[in-house]
């Protein structure tokens, strides 16, 4: 039903906060993962402007893939740093409701191996300019005791090798 449904109707913010809501429970996660609504939200996150429309949808999206590996890749595999390197590049307000939400949705993507190396190409690939803000953004994130270790054994796993530095300064 979710990736059958029509996002681009004037409906489309009413319908992301219902999955937004509907993601606070674990089993709402599962089938809307299931049901391609990380496809679906990562599509309308593309093709929305930086307004209450994207604030759902980055809650939404956040709600959807905490604790859910497999819904991390498959937003992923969707094309999520496309937009992620878009609204990290807005500069908007530390303080606006989508800067808050894209930070966390951030630094639970942060444990799929390779984000860094994807946000940062497909900003480069867009012409948009990441603001030292982001980087230490990231920066930050990594002092959380032990995520380098999880981060680069998650990778291992995966058979993934991260880089030393770049502008993410994993090293």
């Amino acid at each position: 039903m979710v990736a059958k449904a029509d996002m681009s109707k004037p409906n489309t913010e009413k319908g992301v906060v219902l999955l937004m809501n509907l993601a606070a429970d674990a089993q709402n996660r599962r089938a809307i993962r299931e049901a391609g609504g990380v496809e679906a939200l990562v599509k309308v996150m593309s093709a929305s402007a930086l307004d209450t429309t994207m604030e759902s949808v980055i809650g939404a999206l956040h709600n959807v893939l905490l604790s859910d590996g497999k819904g991390k890749q498959r937003a992923m595999d969707a094309g999520i740093a496309v937009p992620l390197a878009r609204i990290l590049a807005a500069r908007l307000s530390e303080s606006s409701l989508i800067a808050v939400r894209v930070r966390m949705l951030v630094s639970d993507l942060l444990r799929v191996p390779d984000i860094q190396e994807r946000i940062r190409a497909a900003a480069e690939e867009k012409g948009f300019t990441l603001p030292v803000r982001v980087r230490m953004l990231v920066s930050d994130l990594l002092r959380v005791p032990g995520i380098q270790e999880r981060i680069r054994a998650a990778a291992e796993e995966k058979g993934s090798t991260l880089p030393g530095t770049g502008p993410f300064g994993m090293g």
